[in-house]
C-alpha cells in the first residue's frame, strides 16, 4: 500500500525540492499516520517548476500593454524582495542580486534559524522564486530590466498598498448575515412593565 502511496505522490512533491523536510498527517485509509517527505534544494528545478505554473496564468497568450518606463512594484512584492535584501523605504536590486540572495537563503541550514522563522522558511523560499517568475513573465529578464523597478515599501511615510486588493479583502470581511442583537432579560422585563403602565395609565384618568 505504501509503496504505491509513494508512487503516486512523492513525485507531485519531489519537484519542489526547496525543502529540507517536511513531515505531513495523511488521513486515507490503508497509509501510514505519518510521512515524511525529503528533498534537496535545485535552483534550475524551482525555476522550471514556476515558470510552469505561471505558463497557464491570464498573461500568457492575452495582449497586455508593454510596461515603459520605471516601475514600482509594492505591497507583497515589497515585503518579498525586503525579506532578502533589507531596506528602509525601497530598494532597488538586479536580477543576479535577487536570484543570488535566493540561492543562498534557499540552500543554507533552516535549523541554525529561530523555531519561528523555521516554519516560514519554505514559504519564504517559494515566494522569491514566484516574484522573479512573475517580473520575468511581465517582461523584466535580465539585470538591465530589473534596473527599471523600484521595490517601494511607503511614500512619505505611508505604506504603499494596493488600493484594489485592500478594498476586495476589506469586502469579504463583511458579514453576509445582520449580528444577532442580545438584550439582557431584566432590561426587557423592564422595558415591557413601562410600555404596559404608559398604556394603562389614560384608563386609570
Amino acid at each position: 500500500m505504501f509503496d504505491t502511496f509513494r508512487h503516486n505522490i512523492l513525485p507531485k512533491y519531489d519537484s519542489f525540492t526547496s525543502i529540507i523536510a517536511i513531515t505531513s498527517q495523511i488521513s486515507f485509509k490503508g497509509a501510514p499516520a505519518r510521512i515524511a517527505f525529503r528533498g534537496d534544494y535545485n535552483a534550475i528545478r524551482c525555476g522550471r517548476e514556476i515558470e510552469a505554473i505561471l505558463a497557464d496564468a491570464s498573461f500568457a497568450g492575452v495582449y497586455r500593454p508593454i510596461v515603459r518606463d520605471d516601475f514600482a512594484a509594492i505591497h507583497k512584492l515589497w515585503e518579498i524582495v525586503n525579506s532578502f535584501k533589507k531596506a528602509n523605504h525601497s530598494v532597488k536590486v538586479t536580477l543576479t542580486e535577487f536570484v543570488t540572495a535566493i540561492d543562498n537563503f534557499c540552500i543554507s541550514n533552516w535549523t541554525n534559524l529561530p523555531r519561528q522563522e523555521q516554519a516560514k522558511s519554505g514559504e519564504r523560499c517559494l515566494q522569491g522564486w514566484i516574484v522573479k517568475g512573475l517580473l520575468e513573465a511581465y517582461g523584466f529578464r535580465n539585470d538591465s530590466d530589473w534596473g527599471r523597478v523600484t521595490f517601494l515599501g511607503d511614500v512619505g511615510g505611508t505604506v504603499a498598498s494596493w488600493s484594489t486588493g485592500y478594498a476586495i479583502d476589506a469586502t469579504a470581511r463583511i458579514p453576509s448575515t445582520a449580528p444577532a442583537i442580545r438584550m439582557n432579560l431584566f432590561g426587557f422585563i423592564i422595558g415591557i412593565a413601562i410600555f404596559l403602565s404608559t398604556l394603562a395609565s389614560p384608563l386609570v384618568k
